[in-house]
């Protein structure tokens, strides 16, 4: 009798975590969690073109601010370059959103960090490509995006 309820026990369980793992949604985090480790590896903008490329249904806002988030962690860890990359691959998602707020934040990052690794001509360029993007989107919106605090 015992052994007939232990058997039991085991086929309910293989059989719940069957079901679970059919239950299971697709993998989006999981992606989008690798998309993020992957731009992270990246170490050219065509690597950062060809991780977007491959992974189009992963382009979302969240994966935006995954990737600025990461961006800013590697600026603050004076990884600038890596930093350069991250905040190109921000750009590029917010362009394929058509997000013009989002463009305009992730280019105000890659002139701040361009001006941190002693480009400032680059950095003023660039700076000022995102304030010209920046005509006609709302002062809430730039608020909530963080951008003012580059224009201090």
């Amino acid at each position: 009798m015992k052994m007939n309820l232990a058997l039991a026990v085991i086929i309910l369980l293989s059989i719940g975590l069957s079901v679970r793992a059919q239950l299971k949604p697709s993998n989006a985090s999981t992606s989008e969690d690798e998309l993020i480790l992957n731009l992270q590896t990246a170490r050219t903008a065509a690597q950062v073109s060809e991780i977007l490329a491959a992974h189009k249904s992963l382009i979302t806002l969240s994966a935006w601010a995954r990737v600025v988030a990461e961006g800013r962690r590697r600026y603050e860890k004076s990884e600038y370059d890596q930093s350069e990359l991250l905040m190109g691959a921000a750009k590029e998602i917010a362009e394929q959103l058509s997000d013009v707020g989002r463009v305009a934040a992730s280019i105000g990052f890659l002139g701040e960090v361009c001006l941190f690794k002693g480009e400032p001509s680059k950095a003023i360029e660039i700076l000022l490509q995102s304030e010209g993007m920046l005509h006609g989107v709302p002062q809430s919106t730039i608020f909530d995006l963080g951008i003012s605090k580059i224009w201090r």
